[in-house]
């Protein structure tokens, strides 16, 4: 694992030259403001997406949310996988407190998608304080899985002016663990979402199941004794790792 792997474009982390670049343009800027580590790389990242002229930004949440680095920016859609303990000292020590702060990457008007039912009741209220667009696994979209074959994805939003769609006999992710799929199953739910703005084929959809790859999730090493790397460190990883 490198540094660069935190900052990518088309699935290649950047160079070093590129990062070092950045981090000067930032260093320069900065003046007398004080940054910290994770706000130097949350700059650096929408700085070189935005020199790049991305066409899609997706910035991941080092931190809870709703104080995060990355919750300076607007997003047009926001993601909360799932909700457990973690950096409690920050956080706080409940599911609901935790739920809280992640829910402060929603925003008003926008789609907020939630891959936790029943979800924490704090986020729920706070989706619905600020009119943001809640969609819940298993109220507005699911997933079924086909024999460990092929699974299908059914999009129904109870509160969107959005088409019902129902995507059948997609292939598995190319992922370890079963919990790939509700991943999945929200990221498909980003793109009906936001299918007016960045339209993505089936053909599409279906290569970058079959080809995704996340480095130290699951990771499967070459080689004897069998080696497995997880980047997990809360409670809720082992379960599922040992299920796998």
């Amino acid at each position: 694992m490198h540094y660069n792997e935190r900052i990518a474009i088309n699935a290649e982390p950047v160079s070093d030259d590129t990062i070092i670049a950045s981090f000067e343009r930032i260093e320069a800027a900065r003046g007398e403001i004080s940054l910290t580590y994770f706000e130097f790389n949350a700059l650096a990242a929408v700085d070189i997406f935005i020199r790049e002229q991305v066409d899609v930004m997706i910035l991941e949440v080092g931190l809870g949310g709703r104080l995060d680095a990355v919750n300076a920016f607007d997003g047009d859609c926001a993601v909360v996988t799932s909700v457990d303990l973690d950096h409690q000292a920050f956080l706080g020590d409940t599911v609901e407190q935790v739920g809280f702060e992640k829910a402060g990457v929603f925003r008003s008007g926008k789609p907020a998608i939630c891959g936790q039912n029943p979800a924490p009741a704090s986020l729920v209220a706070h989706a619905e304080a600020i009119g943001a667009k809640l969609l819940m696994v298993q109220r507005d979209f699911e997933f079924h899985a086909m024999e460990n074959i092929q699974w299908n994805y059914r999009f129904r939003p109870q509160h969107s002016d959005g088409p019902a769609r129902n995507r059948n006999a997609l292939p598995f992710p190319a992922l370890r663990g079963a919990y790939q799929l509700s991943n999945a199953a929200c990221a498909l739910t980003v793109l009906e979402c936001l299918d007016d703005r960045l339209p993505v084929d089936i053909g599409a959809i279906k290569r970058g199941l079959l080809l995704v790859e996340n480095p130290g999730r699951f990771q499967v090493l070459p080689g004897r004794p069998l080696t497995v790397l997880d980047v997990g460190h809360n409670p809720t990883p082992p379960a599922p790792c040992a299920a796998t």
